[in-house]
């Protein structure tokens, strides 16, 4: 398993992290790749190194060509097919910030897999259930994804979080994650009822019903707004407009770090 350490506009740590390949002691990190695209790579040497307590190699990558859906650099290990990109995403405050710059997610559900139009109306799929080839396609493409978990899953989130195209993981409140988890990514609680909110969370995810009854997160954090919303066969124009609508007719929309469409269940 690949995993993102300390990460600066200077230099990253990547680690690798034993047990996952049958290729045993990695030599060296190469990179980076852009696919489509003309790149001066390097080869960056792994030493050995401790995680923890867990022995493992570690990479430093000076100056590194971070992961951007405008540029999905990514780097790979030699002699394998293992690849990773650098991400700078961070919960900051109320807001979420990607490489410095504050985001405000929109995002709606997808079920086809298919993604064409999505990064051009500046929107964000929201999958269940993803496929590690449909994970590794994204990566390769520049295309954000939000993983949506209906329960505990920690090879789920161990698999989601290698990919660099998954920003975000958002599992049940009452959920206890203790998987090995990629430090750069998200992982939000989603809020339903009476639950209340994990320790764990670095972001809560709300439906629209419980912020007008004025439910309130009780600590500092990004709070992404929820709406039902009819998405199957909807393009993402139309769920981009749909997604403004959405904050529009929301009592303060404008202070939320995200507004996503979820899909009705029987629609």
């Amino acid at each position: 398993m690949l995993r993102q350490g300390k990460t600066s506009s200077l230099e990253v740590e990547v680690w690798y992290v034993p047990g996952d390949s049958p290729t045993g002691e990695p030599k060296y990190l190469e990179g980076p790749f852009i696919q489509g695209g003309k790149t001066l790579t390097s080869r960056l040497p792994f030493r050995p190194a401790m995680l923890g307590e867990q022995a493992a190699w570690k990479a430093i990558v000076p100056e590194p060509s971070l992961w951007t859906p405008q540029a999905p650099a990514v780097y790979q290990v030699n002699d394998t097919d293992q690849v990773i990109g650098l991400r700078e995403l961070r919960a900051r405050g109320e807001s979420f910030y990607q490489n410095e710059f504050r985001w405000l997610i929109r995002a709606a559900s997808s079920s086809s897999g298919e993604f064409v139009g999505w990064q051009t109306s500046d929107l964000v799929p929201i999958v269940r259930r993803p496929t590690p080839e449909m994970l590794q396609a994204a990566s390769l493409s520049g295309q954000p994804l939000v993983v949506w978990m209906d329960g505990p899953a920690d090879a789920m989130l161990a698999e989601a979080s290698q990919a660099a195209s998954v920003q975000m993981v958002v599992l049940p409140a009452e959920s206890n994650p203790t998987g090995l988890v990629h430090s750069h990514l998200l992982i939000g609680a989603a809020i339903s009822g009476e639950s209340t909110l994990p320790d764990w969370a670095h972001f809560v995810v709300v439906p629209e019903e419980l912020l007008v009854e004025g439910w309130t997160p009780g600590r500092r954090l990004p709070v992404v707004a929820t709406r039902q919303w009819k998405t199957d066969g909807a393009s993402p124009q139309q769920l981009r407009t749909d997604c403004d609508r959405f904050q529009a007719e929301l009592s303060r929309g404008a202070e939320y770090a995200g507004l996503w469409l979820l899909a009705k269940e029987n629609q």
